[in-house]
C-alpha cells in the first residue's frame, strides 16, 4: 500500500492538468490578436454590438474564433432591450454559429411539446439557448439545460421538438463566463 500511494498522487497531479483543459478549451485572445476578416464579418452581421471578450477554439483540428457580445435593439413594444450573444467564426471570417439565452416564451410550443413528451417532463427548466449553425436561421436548435434526478442535463431539440443530443451539463461558470 506504500508503495501504491506516491504512484496514485502522480497519476492524479497529471491528470488534473488534462481534465481541466477537456471543460474549457476556448483560451483568451487581445482583439488586436483576432484577424480583420473575423472582426470585419462580426461588425457587418451585428453592427454597433459591444463585445465584451475574444477567445480561440480549437475542435477536431479547426479554429474558430469566440467572441461573446452584446447587442442592443428593441422588443415587439418598442422597449430598449439588450441580447446576449456567443459567436463562433472562421478565421476566414465565417459564422460558425450563433448562440443566445433566450426566454421560455420565446421557445417554439413544438420543441416545448418535445420536451415534455420526452423522459424530462419532470425535470427542472434552468435555462433556453437558441442555436444557429452556419447562418442558418430557418434551422434553429434549441438547447435546454434540465435537472432531474440531482443530475443537470443539456439537451438539444430541433424546431420540431425532436431530441437531437442529450450531455452531462459542464459546469455553469465554465460553460458560460459571459452569458449572465
Amino acid at each position: 500500500m506504500r508503495r501504491l500511494l506516491p504512484i496514485l498522487a502522480a497519476a492524479v497531479l497529471f491528470a488534473l492538468p488534462a481534465l481541466a483543459r477537456a471543460e474549457d478549451d476556448a483560451k483568451p485572445v487581445k482583439e488586436a490578436d483576432v484577424p480583420k476578416a473575423v472582426v470585419d464579418a462580426l461588425q457587418k452581421k451585428y453592427p454597433g454590438a459591444k463585445v465584451s471578450s475574444w477567445a480561440t477554439e480549437e475542435e477536431d483540428k479547426k479554429l474558430t474564433y469566440e467572441a461573446k457580445l452584446q447587442v442592443a435593439g428593441k422588443d415587439k413594444d418598442g422597449k430598449d432591450t439588450t441580447r446576449k450573444l456567443e459567436v463562433s467564426l472562421s478565421p476566414d471570417g465565417k459564422i460558425v454559429s450563433e448562440e443566445e439565452r433566450i426566454s421560455a416564451d420565446a421557445v417554439p410550443d413544438a420543441v416545448k411539446k418535445g420536451l415534455a413528451d420526452s423522459k424530462y417532463a419532470k425535470g427542472t427548466v434552468k435555462h433556453w439557448d437558441r442555436l444557429v449553425e452556419n447562418e442558418k436561421a430557418d434551422e434553429p436548435k434549441y438547447e435546454v439545460r434540465v435537472e432531474l434526478d440531482g443530475k443537470k442535463v443539456d439537451v438539444t431539440l430541433d424546431k420540431a421538438g425532436k431530441i437531437l443530443e442529450e450531455e452531462e451539463a459542464e459546469d455553469e461558470k465554465a460553460a458560460e463566463p459571459a452569458m449572465k
